[in-house]
Parts: structure tokens; sequence; C-alpha cells
């Protein structure tokens, strides 16, 4: 195995998303570096830096940071927010609840 790579099945989760609403992948694999032809390869792995940038490109492409798994979309800029409120908090504790707080606002299919 690679190391530092990700399997290819964690490239089609990220792109079921975009397939679903009718967005061609293709571009997005390519923007990210990754070649579209590695999808038909199951044993295929693609570099962690290429599948950072895929998760990145996804999120662009969606205006999605929750790439598709809500019904409500998470705006591009959102988890930046997230972060921002709990790098505030002066215990793991608080840190959480904001963190559950957050989603509560954000999302409506699924809770924390």
């Amino acid at each position: 195995m690679e190391k530092h790579s990700v399997a290819i099945c964690f490239v089609h989760h990220a792109i079921a998303g975009l397939r679903a609403r009718g967005i061609a992948p293709e571009p997005v694999l390519q923007a990210a570096g990754i070649a579209p032809a590695l999808l038909a390869v199951p044993q295929a792995r693609v570099s962690a830096a290429s599948y950072s940038a895929l998760w990145l490109e996804v999120a662009a492409a969606l205006d999605d940071e929750f790439f598709g798994q809500d019904s409500r979309r998470m705006k591009c800029g959102s988890f930046a927010m997230l972060c921002h409120a709990v790098a505030g908090s002066k215990t793991l504790a608080q840190g959480l609840e904001r963190v559950v707080r957050y989603f509560g606002l954000l999302l409506d299919d699924i809770g924390v």
C-alpha cells in the first residue's frame, strides 16, 4: 500500500454528491489532479494531496462543505466559521457544545 494515499472508494464517495446533482465529476477530478480513468480501477489509490484538493473542488462545485449529505447545504466558509467559534472555547466540553449547536443550526437531516 502506498504511504500517504487514499483508496479510490473514497474518491467515489467524494464525487457522489456531484453525480446526484447531475454535475459531471471529470472536470472536478482533473482539477484535483486525479485521472478520471482511475475510477474504473478498484485497487487504485490517489495521493493524500490530490484527495484533499478533491474535497475542496467538490465543496466549491456544490457550494456545500457537507458534500450533499444533508438536504440543506453547508455553504462554503461554514466550516471556517465553526473553527473560529470553537477556537475560543475554554474547555473541550465547551468546544464540543459549540460544535453540536452549530451543526444543529446548519443541518436538518443529521444530528449530533
